[in-house]
């Protein structure tokens, strides 16, 4: 039992890290600072590629009105700022959730994103 516990925390940490990392658009100073085709002229300049919408799923615990409405503040300005992704935020009661998680690392189909206590993630 306890190994199940550890095996699913570690695997909801990874995931998460995973996920923020992946998402992270921050670059090295030292790398933004070269420019690998500044001798080339801008005709033979490789155009950005764009990046594709995706919609990303965010589940948590904050059932209560006022603080799902402040959750969509922040989603709404984060999606200002990455305008290529959508996040759908799935409150759910701290009760369903245990289930939920679950049910979900059964069918292989996790959130990009899930915010849990630590005593509901030793629920599990």
């Amino acid at each position: 039992m306890l190994f199940k516990k550890a095996t699913i925390v570690l695997f909801v940490m990874v995931f998460m890290f995973s996920t923020l990392i992946g998402c992270s658009s921050s670059t090295n100073e030292s790398d933004a600072s070269k420019d690998v085709n500044a001798d080339k002229p801008a005709e033979q300049t490789p155009a950005k590629e764009e990046s594709k919408p995706v919609t990303i799923q965010y589940w948590h615990t904050q059932t209560e009105e006022e603080r799902v409405k402040v959750i969509d503040e922040l989603i709404a300005s984060f999606q200002e700022k990455n305008p290529t992704i959508t996040v759908e935020q799935i409150p759910t009661p701290e009760g369903d959730f245990p289930a939920k998680i679950s049910a979900s690392l059964a069918a292989n189909k996790m959130p990009a994103v899930v915010e849990i206590g630590i005593g509901q993630l030793l629920k599990l």
